[in-house]
């Protein structure tokens, strides 16, 4: 399967997150977006927009995933990829533990539409609502392809990222022809 492929595209977000000297609010300007991020090591290098960017393009990938009830190990597997792809390799195995479970309080907390919104409305307002829907995208359809409560939460995520469905329409075909092609 050609998930690295498909991480290949989100090279330029990667660089756009580039850690930075630490600031000394950088954590504080967490608070509230995301519970369980704060003492995160690699994220606390970021600044606090970046951060944000980061944190939103992988609770996008987490709530497709996980909207069919299901957050199964291929999908684990390829967010897990993901987070080290797209951090240079600096996220540890504990970080990604960590801000999975912040997902799931977020999740909880604020519902599925909330969270959809919230997200997708961050992500369109750092102008990154394409990279985000594309790896939620990639990260579900890299499982057993996009069930249909999968696309219809990422519908919605799309929405608030400011995507409309054509653009959604052809991210996915060019996730499933990633996807199709052998690293």
């Amino acid at each position: 399967m050609g998930f690295q492929r498909l991480l290949g595209r989100l090279q330029p977000l990667a660089k756009h997150l580039k850690a930075r000297a630490p600031e000394p609010d950088a954590a504080q300007g967490l608070s509230g977006f995301s519970d369980g991020f704060d003492a995160r090591p690699w994220l606390s290098r970021l600044d606090p927009s970046s951060a944000q960017i980061f944190c939103a393009v992988f609770e996008a990938g987490f709530l497709i995933a996980q909207a069919d009830g299901r957050f199964d190990r291929t999908e684990r597997s390829h967010m897990h990829q993901a987070l080290l792809s797209l951090s240079g390799d600096a996220i540890l195995a504990d970080d990604v533990d960590a801000i999975l479970s912040g997902f799931t309080v977020s999740l909880s907390r604020d519902g599925a539409a909330g969270r959809c919104e919230s997200v997708g409305r961050l992500l369109q307002s750092h102008n990154v609502g394409e990279a985000g829907v594309f790896l939620a995208a990639g990260i579900a359809c890299a499982s057993e392809g996009l069930s249909q409560i999968e696309l219809k939460t990422l519908e919605q995520l799309a929405q608030h990222a400011g995507l409309g469905f054509e653009r959604l329409s052809l991210l996915i075909e060019a996730i499933r022809v990633d996807l199709a092609t052998p690293d």
